[in-house]
């Protein structure tokens, strides 16, 4: 009796689906096994012992405990992991010349042929198991190496946001300080009136840059189109595997909208090697997904307990394991066009070879639910459709999002994935990636998520942002001039401009505002006596002209993406720019404190309640 008769005896499926998941496997060259998990939706335990009965071979799929105490673990360290998981079977005991090996696949002629040239054995005896069982096991015995490597990630030490402030740069900052306060005694007046004046420059150097950026990107099309007939061009036989990494924690109310957003993706599901990333001490996810049911095909990793707790960590421990030629990140709210992975591919396929990346364009499914959701949506929009191709277009590196960014796996591990530490892991990679010659570009698809509607929620997501830049600006300028070196002096600048420029104008937008005011309404002859009334209207013209450009950018947003509802929203532009500034003071106080600490942002699905996550 074969497989399909025997689920179908024991009522584990239906006819129409072993129909269907014969047809995927003579359509795409693969085993019924691997069909009746992909697409007939099969346990994988299941169909790995009733698979098991039918070659007449011991099944252990399931039986984590049964594996651990038959486990020869000297053996297997001698193999390694890396061999491993990519022959897909383990090794678990020897007899002399024979070797016994738990695998997913029966018949797994790569790994009997590895084991015997690696092993010098002459007969392999295969058990069978499932990919979360070859998973769970390699997890356990090389724990400590795992959880070091996702940590490490093989950044230099002086590129990593582990050490937030070095002995150098303390030293500089309390010289600095020092020399500030004697100039102070010495002269305060003409002091307090050169160092208002700097402010002010770089107040409004960081906002013309950002509309210079804007019109440069609005003139230059630089954003990647694919069209139908290069999708077309591609064979479904010949894709590759792709990894989506599901980093989580703390979700419950969008796995659900999540798991459809995958499943709707039009690629081959035996293609994809979907991971999920879980804490260990996750139990509200853990629970959530098993309510909602993950599909059969999908794996679940279960980060061991380590510090820092944070979303970059998780992306590098699912790295491990990726088996993907390509590999992207979706938050739990993502819903991307189900066409976008082949896009990718058609993309990367007319890009040079120093494209070691896409990064995907995004959209909003609550935009309309509060005015703050309104404000975040323009000032998105105009970052993706305008600062982020202008970037593009002189060739400067672009400051990924956390989410849609797709990458050459190869390229990915050997540039040392993300910083562990780094709180803005996209824009941390983002400099490194430029460091090695390589380029980020920008896809023309679409991933539709959430808008942050909530001031709360809102304030903990961009304290987080705020110290992430704080955190890159530093590693940087650990040693300016080999940066300067390394990047060149115009991309050196740009990133003063953004990672210390936007945690910069919200800190110093108080101050300005406060001179400005205080020297025309509340004690006039005081402060211009202090400051001279020319500076006082400097500072006034100053965040005015600021004020009318961060209005125009976002109007120039809505115009863009033809959302004329959105235009008066744009006047309260200076409100968002107050909460921006409470968020970096936050930012700043937690810096001292708690400098790696990752706030949790609540996601809200397409009209559902709110769950807590990344």
């Amino acid at each position: 009796m074969n497989i399909e008769k025997r689920l179908i005896k024991r009522d584990v499926t239906t006819p129409k689906v072993i129909e269907r998941s014969r047809e995927m496997a003579e359509r795409y060259g693969i085993g019924v096994s691997e069909a009746l998990v992909a697409y007939g939706g099969i346990d994988p335990r299941t169909v790995a012992a009733e698979s098991a009965a039918c070659h007449r071979v011991e099944c252990l799929a399931g039986r984590p405990a049964e594996i651990a105490a038959r486990l020869d673990e000297s053996l297997l360290r001698s193999v390694g992991r890396h061999a491993a998981y990519r022959v897909g079977a383990v090794p678990l005991s020897r007899d002399g010349k024979s070797l016994t090996i738990i695998t997913a696949r029966i018949g797994n002629h790569a790994a009997e042929r590895f084991f015997r040239q690696e092993l010098g054995v002459a007969r392999v005896k295969e058990i069978v198991v499932c990919v979360p069982d070859i998973i769970e096991v390699l997890q356990r015995v090389f724990e400590q190496e795992l959880i070091a490597e996702a940590e490490r990630s093989h950044i230099d030490e002086q590129a990593t946001a582990k050490r937030v402030v070095t002995g150098r740069q303390g030293a500089i900052a309390v010289g600095g300080f020092g020399a500030s306060i004697a100039a102070l005694v010495v002269a305060p007046v003409p002091v307090v009136r050169v160092a208002l004046l700097v402010v002010l420059l770089a107040y409004v150097v960081v906002f013309a840059f950002r509309f210079l950026l804007g019109v440069i990107g609005s003139l230059d099309d630089v954003v990647v189109d694919v069209n139908q007939h290069e999708l077309a061009a591609l064979r479904e036989d010949e894709l590759p595997t792709y990894t989506i990494l599901l980093p989580m924690y703390r979700e419950s109310a969008a796995i659900g909208q999540l798991v459809g957003a995958i499943e709707a993706i039009d690629y081959p599901k035996h293609k994809l090697d979907v991971l999920v990333l879980l804490e260990a001490e996750d139990d509200q996810t853990r629970t959530a997904l098993g309510q909602v049911g993950i599909p059969a095909h999908w794996n679940v990793l279960e980060l061991p307990k380590g510090g820092p707790r944070t979303k970059p960590r998780a992306c590098n421990y699912g790295l491990l394991f990726a088996r993907g030629d390509y590999l992207v990140i979706y938050d739990t709210e993502d819903l991307p066009d189900s066409d976008q992975l082949k896009k990718v591919l058609a993309a990367f396929g007319k890009s040079s070879s120093d494209t070691i990346c896409f990064q995907c364009l995004l959209k909003f499914y609550n935009r309309s639910r509060t005015v703050l959701s309104r404000l975040f949506t323009l000032e998105h929009w105009y970052w993706f459709d305008s600062i982020m191709p202008g970037m593009s277009s002189l060739d400067i590196p672009i400051p990924m999002g956390g989410t849609s960014n797709h990458f050459r796996t190869g390229k990915l591990r050997a540039l040392g994935a993300w910083d562990p530490f780094n709180l803005t892991e996209d824009t941390d990679l983002s400099v490194r990636l430029s460091v090695e010659n390589q380029r980020a570009r920008i896809l023309r698809s679409m991933t539709t998520e959430e808008a942050n509607p909530r001031i709360p929620n809102w304030i903990r997501q961009r304290t987080r942002w705020t110290k992430g830049y704080v955190q890159t600006f530093l590693v940087y300028n650990r040693n300016p001039f080999t940066v300067i070196h390394d990047l060149g002096l115009k991309a050196w600048l740009t990133l003063l401009l953004f990672a210390g420029g936007t945690p910069f104008v919200h800190v110093s937008a108080p101050l300005l505002w406060g001179v400005a005011l205080a020297g025309l309404f509340v004690a006039p002859a005081t402060v211009q006596q202090l400051f001279t009334p020319l500076v006082v209207y400097l500072a006034l013209g100053g965040v005015l002209v600021s004020m009318f450009l961060g209005i125009y950018m976002h109007m120039l947003a809505a115009f863009h993406r033809g959302d004329d509802r959105l235009l008066p929203v744009a006047l309260l532009t200076p409100l968002y720019r107050l909460l921006q500034t409470v968020a970096a003071y936050r930012a700043l106080a937690q810096m001292v404190r708690r400098p790696h600490y990752w706030e949790k942002t609540e996601h809200l699905p397409r009209g559902g309640r709110s769950g807590e996550g990344r």
